[in-house]
């Protein structure tokens, strides 16, 4: 079976959330995820919250140490890709 991050479904909710993430992120405060979606769609959803909230949370400059305590493995994951799309722009 192919991996849930992997699929097409999830690529589109990732998208969909990243938008609101990106241009209305005071809609973020509101949101909830029903509970009769797709666990792809929710699955999306909470990576892409938990992202921004890790992006929000370094605006503030919080300390890697701090971070970690707070996201802990959840938060290798998001810096080793924003790390691979760093090093490809240079």
């Amino acid at each position: 079976m192919q991996e849930p991050r992997n699929s097409e479904e999830y690529k589109k909710a990732y998208e969909r959330v990243d938008k609101i993430c990106r241009y209305s992120p005071e809609l973020l405060k509101g949101m909830t995820m029903p509970n009769d979606n797709q666990p792809v769609q929710k699955l999306a959803f909470e990576d892409r919250i938990t992202e921004h909230q890790i992006e929000q949370d370094g605006v503030k400059r919080l300390s890697r140490k701090a971070l970690f305590k707070k996201y802990g493995s959840k938060l290798a994951r998001y810096n080793t890709s924003r790390s691979k799309e760093q090093t490809k722009e240079r």
